[in-house]
């Protein structure tokens, strides 16, 4: 599941994007860490620019910064 950093309450909050990976991803690396020198895939590209709700304010927010997007292990 791709996380986004919200700005307004300073935590991470779930997108309801769903990344299949087969490979084992570090919770505490960015995606913007973790595909450094390779290609973005097209899912984590198009949450970058979309507006987020933020359930404890209220507010939408828009998150740019591919190092404040995570990637969070379904279990």
């Amino acid at each position: 599941m791709i996380h986004v950093f919200c700005h307004e309450c300073s935590e991470p909050h779930p997108t309801g994007v769903v990344i299949y990976r087969d490979e084992e991803i570090s919770p505490t690396k960015s995606v913007g860490d973790i595909f450094e020198d390779r290609d973005m895939p097209a899912e984590i590209v198009i949450v970058i620019g979309n507006q987020f709700q933020c359930p404890k304010t209220g507010r939408f927010f828009v998150q740019r910064d591919y190092r404040q997007v995570f990637l969070v292990r379904i279990i």
